[in-house]
């Protein structure tokens, strides 16, 4: 008798479990189906760069704030003809950046040696309106509606080593938020152009602060565009075509060493760099953007030196491409 209960019992959990594990891995399925769904939509009803779409002139007013000494306006411009036919201009008091794209590669010539935070912020916020397809090494956590000043959003939990992000999206398929470990985008007032939808205004926060306001002035047809506008400057440098926005993981990575009297002084904080990448995906040059004091500075700028990302491979060679890159010090804890 007792035997036989006892068979049964661990029959019936076996089951009850076999059936919790087919439940989860099919709640799994269907969650990264309604993943690649959602931004499968997001692409149909938001991208207005895609194949065959009509030319357009889109001008930008942008205001930052926290992230430069003092606030500061800019614009950024562009005139687009088709993916392999475009002008991008972004300007700030003291920078001038142009990119020029065809088929292989983009073209870039800036005033200065490295790459701002503003310009980095711009660029990225207004790319990632159509947001990027899962990456090969990210998980599906989660996908569930959230509300936000009265409006249902579906929002997806995206999470890979060290990294994670979070896609919301509205009724109409357009994407109203993107979070990340460092950064949060909001999209807001979509506007029609051409069947497809389109953000007037556009923000970034960092660290709880608005640090960036983007409003859009002009999104309009371009009937007729000088092909001659579409040339590179004389100046201009090759670069990788399709540039990672997101921070790039290395696969050398060489930790930078916590200055003694730096740890003995409690001196913490976080370190931005631009870094530019050679082909091969090693470091070639290194600035200071945000820094966290001089010691600190020195220290990851020695280590971040001797990194080498995978390198970026899109269009007919290897090209050059730019990155930026963290380096958190932090009191009993690694960099």
């Amino acid at each position: 008798m007792f035997r036989k209960s006892s068979y049964k019992l661990r029959w019936f959990v076996t089951y009850a479990l076999t059936l919790v594990v087919v439940a989860r891995a099919g709640d799994t399925t269907g969650q990264q189906q309604e993943a690649v769904s959602l931004l499968a939509r997001s692409m149909s009803v938001s991208n207005i760069r895609a194949t065959g779409s009509v030319p357009f002139h889109l001008h930008i007013t942008v205001k930052t704030e926290h992230i430069t000494a003092k606030p500061l306006e800019g614009d950024y411009d562009e005139v687009w003809s088709a993916p392999d036919k475009w002008r991008r201009e972004i300007v700030f008091p003291g920078l001038r950046q142009v990119e020029v794209g065809d088929k292989d590669s983009r073209w870039l010539d800036r005033n200065l040696d490295f790459r701002p935070h503003a310009v980095y912020l711009i660029s990225w916020l207004v790319d990632s309106v159509v947001p990027p397809a899962l990456f090969p090494e990210e998980d599906v956590e989660k996908v569930r509606t959230r509300k936000k000043d009265g409006m249902e959003l579906r929002c997806m939990e995206l999470k890979s080593v060290g990294s994670r992000r979070v896609l919301c999206f509205n009724g109409t398929g357009s994407l109203s938020s993107r979070d990340s470990d460092v950064s949060r985008f909001e999209y807001l007032d979509y506007g029609n152009f051409q069947g497809k939808q389109f953000p007037r205004t556009m923000l970034v926060f960092e660290d709880g602060h608005k640090v960036l306001e983007a409003r859009v002035e002009t999104l309009e047809a371009a009937s007729k565009i000088d092909a001659t506008y579409l040339h590179p400057p004389a100046t201009a440098k090759e670069m990788a075509l399709c540039e990672p926005m997101e921070e790039q993981k290395p696969k050398k990575r060489v930790s930078p060493e916590y200055p003694q009297a730096a740890r003995a002084a409690h001196q913490q904080g976080a370190v931005t760099m631009y870094a530019l990448l050679g082909p091969d995906g090693a470091v070639q040059t290194v600035k200071i953007l945000q820094s966290a004091g001089p010691a600190l500075d020195k220290a990851s700028v020695e280590a971040v030196k001797q990194w080498v990302f995978p390198p970026v491979r899109c269009g007919a060679t290897p090209l050059p491409t730019e990155q930026e890159v963290r380096v958190r010090f932090t009191i009993g804890g690694p960099p």
